[in-house]
């Protein structure tokens, strides 16, 4: 990753919870920096921090100490409406158990995102066919979740995470709720979108769907335990 830009750097991160007098550690201390364009899996045991960890990349939650860089900006220092404004234009979330609108078609759920960032109508209803298009699920696009396999949803999530081409996606066990072919698709339709430029920072607890291509983080009671470069 030779002369890459750095999409985050993360000082001595914390987040603490408090319990009465008890103090839980969700996240103590990672120093790390993520290069523009790098695949980064992570690992670790139930309790381990790793959602708590993506919850602060993507801004959704706060760090008690040190700091955390999304490019240049120091996200802690930023308001709720800056937060909203990185969430909406840089990154895409992907989640687990899908997070579908249920009255809403497969290609609407994709618009759903440009909506809210008020592009014309015309405009998202291109680029939803574009993207279902390149995720093969084209052919499902007047579909309600509740008729999609678990695979399809999948790929709409992915689908809707690119709709306003952010510059990271964060995939929260985008593959823990399918099968052991549906998950493999799904890691490779990751890659190929890895391949074209897109940071990738996702959490899984399945070791055989990592490839030499990622790099690894395993966390440990909300420390890096061991990484590979």
């Amino acid at each position: 990753m030779s002369g890459s830009r750095v999409q985050y750097r993360l000082e001595n991160l914390q987040r603490y919870y408090y319990q009465g007098a008890e103090v839980i550690k969700a996240i103590d201390g990672i120093e790390l920096t993520i290069n523009s364009g790098e695949f980064v899996a992570v690992l670790g045991p139930s309790g381990s921090g790793k959602t708590t960890f993506l919850n602060l990349l993507a801004g959704l939650d706060k760090n008690t100490g040190g700091s955390i860089y999304f490019e240049d900006c120091n996200l802690l220092k930023l308001s709720d409406s800056e937060l909203c404004d990185i969430r909406q234009f840089d990154i895409g979330i992907i989640f687990q158990f899908y997070n579908m609108h249920p009255s809403f078609t497969a290609q609407e759920n994709v618009e759903y995102p440009m909506m809210i960032s008020k592009v014309t109508r015309d405009k998202r209803q291109t680029r939803a066919t574009s993207l279902l298009q390149q995720i093969g699920i084209y052919d499902k696009r007047e579909n309600f979740p509740a008729e999609l396999s678990g695979g399809e949803k999948q790929r709409v999530g992915i689908a809707r995470a690119l709709a306003n081409d952010p510059k990271v996606i964060i995939a929260d066990e985008p593959t823990g709720d399918l099968d052991s072919e549906n998950a493999e698709a799904i890691i490779q339709l990751l890659l190929k979108i890895n391949s074209e430029g897109k940071t990738i920072i996702m959490v899984t607890h399945d070791e055989s769907l990592l490839t030499e291509e990622m790099r690894i983080l395993h966390l440990v009671d909300g420390k890096i335990a061991y990484r590979t470069m």
